[in-house]
């Protein structure tokens, strides 16, 4: 934040001691001063990079993409392994070892709240799709910025791309990027995803 001059200190002698003339002389300068070195440092406290916590959250709802991401993260319920969203029978108090019971309609997945990291990532998503020139080279880049790892685009000459990440994503990250459209794509194009 840039300093704030103390205007009062450069009353001259002849009105310095006059309780009223600095109270009026602080009261304007040193508030005007005061508002615009917060004016000037709101570039930066709202930087994309920078911002953490309600200042990212603010970035988000300037992007419109809040915070919370509903059915995000798998549920692991007891059960045998291979049943979708199950674990292996066990302890609830030992999650190496199992889950909750499933209850009759309940959901398979679970709301998240994202990480500042994983939310700048998803908002820089956003970001980056209203940038996209619909060339190759953009979208490999934007990706790879997205993802945090190297890709390989694989053209399947029907209007999908395959997008092979060359390194381990977040499990989070990775189903955001599959569920939600957040991603640079032409117009017509799907995508299918090859993640290690």
């Amino acid at each position: 934040m840039t300093a704030v001059t103390d205007y009062t200190s450069l009353i001259t002698s002849e009105h310095a001691n006059k309780p009223n003339f600095v109270a009026v002389v602080n009261a304007l300068a040193n508030s005007v001063a005061a508002i615009t070195a917060v004016a000037q440092s709101l570039s930066t406290d709202f930087d994309l990079d920078a911002a953490t916590g309600a200042q990212l959250d603010i970035v988000g709802q300037w992007l419109g993409q809040p915070r919370v991401i509903p059915n995000v993260i798998t549920v692991g319920f007891f059960g045998f392994a291979d049943t979708v969203g199950a674990a292996t029978f066990g302890e609830l108090s030992d999650a190496s070892k199992g889950g909750p019971w499933w209850n009759l309609g309940e959901s398979y997945t679970s709301t998240t709240v994202l990480g500042d990291t994983l939310y700048r990532q998803f908002l820089y998503a956003r970001i980056l799709r209203n940038q996209f020139d619909g060339t190759s080279a953009s979208l490999e880049l934007a990706l790879e910025d997205i993802l945090g790892v190297p890709v390989t685009l694989q053209d399947g000459n029907n209007l999908t791309v395959n997008i092979t990440a060359g390194g381990k994503v977040d499990q989070v990250l990775q189903t955001i990027v599959q569920q939600y459209d957040i991603l640079p794509r032409p117009a017509g194009v799907n995508y299918t995803f090859s993640f290690p």
